[in-house]
């Protein structure tokens, strides 16, 4: 099964682990947590749309204080399933719709000591059509470099064997991006979204079909 297929929270923990448990995250959610939009039009069951026959299903429902409960459930080919819960929670802002990540809460299983946020936006082709996009760190460090936001990149060296001019095999060092942490503002997080190409920011995405809204209603 593809990786992007395979769950939402795998997305990120294949980012956690392939950068070093170093993740792209945000001091700051899109907006203010404390004061969250809950958006009804993604609550119901959703299957993932999968062209290897993986059999994935995302749950979303209204969790304490307007936030939203996300349940991922993937059925293996073995017969066992894996089951992950978290709460999320919506920003609507520039006709675009976002849920904000606790990274703390994405891999607490880890036992790291991680804080602040990751993003995904969502989009409905239809009313029974999502799709989810996940963040491409490319543009925010493009946008730390240039000023236009705020925050820090981190950097590490690794040593690459190449042929010098006398065909002998000598080490260098390269230096390549460790970490990338956005520091700015939830304000000024949004104004540089809306200045981004969205298929630039959010580039790879994953097709959903509803299968079952406001169940029990």
């Amino acid at each position: 099964m593809n990786w992007m297929i395979r769950s939402v929270i795998a997305i990120f923990i294949l980012i956690f682990i392939s950068s070093c448990f170093c993740p792209l995250t945000s001091l700051n959610p899109l907006s203010d947590p404390q004061r969250p939009t809950y958006d009804e039009r993604i609550e119901g069951a959703w299957q993932v749309v999968s062209e290897d026959g993986g059999l994935v299903f995302l749950h979303f429902g209204k969790g304490e204080k307007k936030k939203t409960e996300m349940v991922s459930i993937e059925h293996k080919n073995n017969g066992a399933i894996d089951v992950l819960t978290f709460t999320v929670f919506s920003t609507l802002a520039g006709g675009q719709s976002y849920l904000n990540f606790n990274i703390k809460e994405l891999f607490k299983e880890f036992g790291e000591d991680l804080c602040g946020y990751t993003f995904m936006r969502y989009r409905f082709t239809d009313t029974d059509t999502l799709r989810l996009s996940q963040i491409d760190e490319k543009p925010i460090i493009e946008g730390i470099k240039s000023g236009k936001l705020k925050g820090e990149i981190t950097y590490k060296q690794t040593a690459v064997k190449q042929r010098n001019e006398n065909k002998r095999i000598q080490q260098n060092k390269k230096k390549s991006i460790k970490c990338v942490k956005i520091t700015d503002s939830s304000d000024n997080l949004i104004k540089f979204f809306q200045t981004v190409d969205s298929k630039k920011l959010f580039p790879k995405s994953i097709l959903l079909k509803r299968i079952d809204h406001h169940a029990g209603r």
